[in-house]
């Protein structure tokens, strides 16, 4: 049974993925910003202090690029750098009040695309959408987490049995 592409949920979360992937970033530009200094700028303004290990937990990048983002930020201004007092190896990453004031500004016209989109879809659809978008990470993050099978190797005595 082969699905047609406009129910294919990997194809149709990819492209309406691309699509606002491509209008955000076309917010965070107008403010200066790379995708991914937005993501790690975002995280800071709604969890603050963080180390870039805890950056990893919350945003879709990999070390190198949360370090190359801190740095620009940082660079920028939006972003400071504190040593722990307790462990003098850690860093928290905080906003100082221009990193603030800019995640407010893209915070507030990232939203007012989300409502423009979301304007057609009644409060209880929108309910349903977000929970059902819960429900497949929530089953996604578990599906990666779960340890994967191995390939099982072929025994000699399976190859013997393969040619008589």
């Amino acid at each position: 049974m082969t699905l047609a592409l406009h129910a294919n949920l990997s194809y149709r979360l990819s492209v309406v993925g691309f699509l606002l992937g491509r209008q955000t970033a076309q917010i965070y530009a107008r403010h200066g910003l790379a995708v991914q200094q937005w993501k790690v700028l975002s995280v800071l303004f709604h969890h603050a202090p963080m180390t870039a290990v805890e950056i990893e937990r919350w945003v879709t990048l990999d070390k190198s690029a949360i370090s190359r983002a801190l740095a620009q930020l940082r660079r920028a201004g939006l972003v400071e750098r504190r040593l722990r007092a307790e462990d003098a190896r850690s860093a928290d990453n905080q906003q100082p009040g221009a990193g603030r004031q800019l995640s407010r500004q893209v915070t507030e016209a990232t939203a007012a695309l989300q409502e423009r989109l979301l304007q057609p879809i009644p409060a209880a659809g929108r309910q349903q959408l977000f929970a059902a978008l819960d429900a497949m990470e929530t089953l996604l993050r578990q599906a990666e987490a779960a340890p994967q099978p191995q390939p099982q190797a072929r025994t000699q005595r399976a190859h013997e049995g393969d040619a008589t």
